[in-house]
């Protein structure tokens, strides 16, 4: 029955084997590198564990900075200006801790009810 097709539709069976092979070699290089990719979970678990581990380490970005002392009582230092402040509290969170387990102190703290000049 195929000996008859592939006789007949010689051109077309070469498309289909050839279409077959490219899919069976794309499907194995998908898998062979998604192994190798480490998920946003994974990386916030490291973060997280190397922010638990250390004495004093620190979380950095662009908008915000968090430094954490665990000799001076669980204190944690937050460098950002007033309006990142809630954005590194989440951060917190998002790293698997709780802010109300720590002293929080903020560098360059102003005060929301001072007036604007």
């Amino acid at each position: 029955m195929f000996e008859k097709f592939i006789n007949k539709n010689r051109k077309l069976a070469i498309i289909l084997f050839t279409v077959l092979v490219v899919l069976v070699v794309v499907v194995f290089l998908y898998f062979l590198t998604s192994q190798n990719r480490e998920s946003e979970a994974d990386v916030l678990e490291r973060q997280a564990s190397d922010l638990k581990e250390s004495q004093e380490t620190a979380y950095s970005n662009s908008l915000y900075t968090i430094s954490d002392r665990r000799g001076d009582k669980n204190i944690i230092t937050i460098d950002a200006n007033a309006g990142y402040r809630n954005a590194a509290i989440n951060k917190l969170y998002d790293l698997g801790f709780d802010p109300t387990d720590f002293t929080i102190r903020f560098n360059n703290y102003e005060s929301t009810f001072t007036p604007y000049e």
